[in-house]
């Protein structure tokens, strides 16, 4: 099965800050993964990097067979889903029906 996402040894630092660390994680086509976790853990900072919105201190991240920092993110972006309540602040409310 084709790998989607691959994440290796991803690092997001803040300071002195470890936002977060150590993520290893690979997305096959076809599977659907839910990100879950309590306030605070760190779920927006990682689809955040994962979507190019933020740069990763440390780690190499593979999407739909691009490398981070060698392909055009914004290209890639038109290629993926992503549904979180996260998303509402960067709407302009004459847009929200």
């Amino acid at each position: 099965m084709k790998t989607v996402l691959s994440v290796e040894n991803l690092a997001l630092l803040r300071g002195s800050a470890a936002i977060l660390d150590g993520i290893n994680w690979r997305v096959k086509a076809g599977e659907h993964w839910a990100i879950v976790g309590p306030n605070g853990c760190g779920k927006t900072s990682l689809l955040r990097t994962l979507t190019g919105y933020l740069s990763a201190t440390r780690g190499e991240l593979h999407l739909l067979g691009e490398k981070y920092g060698e392909a055009d993110w914004r290209d890639l972006r038109l290629h993926v889903g992503l549904v979180t309540s996260a998303l509402q602040a960067s709407i302009p409310p004459a847009e929200v029906t």
